[in-house]
């Protein structure tokens, strides 16, 4: 990054290990380091509709899918060894509770700490129209 200060006709570089945060930095003061970027886990449970044996079929399409909506490379995300499991879903109509099985799937996404909220939106404004398109 660079700097100006006041009066100055020319940018003065920051110094090195450092960057100004974009126009109109006047002083070298601007010239910060850049935050420290700790890799970390995202976790996330969903819980879908489908058999353990049905999710199976399309565990390919949902990791696919989850990749995508939070904007990340394929290998940054990932289901744990135990993280699909089954499970008794409830659902309400009118005044009867209807009990159907699904699954529960842990899904693990590799973020960098800097940025865990922007794929935290991701996810959820993407998501379902992802899974959608995947078929799954």
């Amino acid at each position: 990054g660079f700097f100006a200060p006041e009066g100055s006709a020319a940018c003065t570089p920051c110094p090195a290990g450092t960057a100004s945060e974009g126009v109109g930095a006047g002083s070298v003061e601007s010239c910060m380091e850049p935050p420290v970027q700790t890799p970390t886990t995202l976790r996330m449970v969903a819980r879908m509709a489908l058999t353990e044996q049905e999710f199976g079929a399309v565990r390919a399409a949902y990791l696919a899918a989850c990749a995508e909506a939070a904007g990340m490379v394929a290998g940054a995300v990932s289901i744990p060894a135990g993280g699909v499991t089954e499970v008794e879903l409830r659902r309400s109509r009118g005044m009867r509770t209807l009990l159907a099985t699904g699954v529960e799937v842990t899904t693990l996404f590799q973020v960098l700490s800097t940025t865990i909220e922007e794929v935290k939106e991701s996810i959820s404004a993407n998501l379902n129209d992802r899974l959608v398109a995947k078929g799954v």
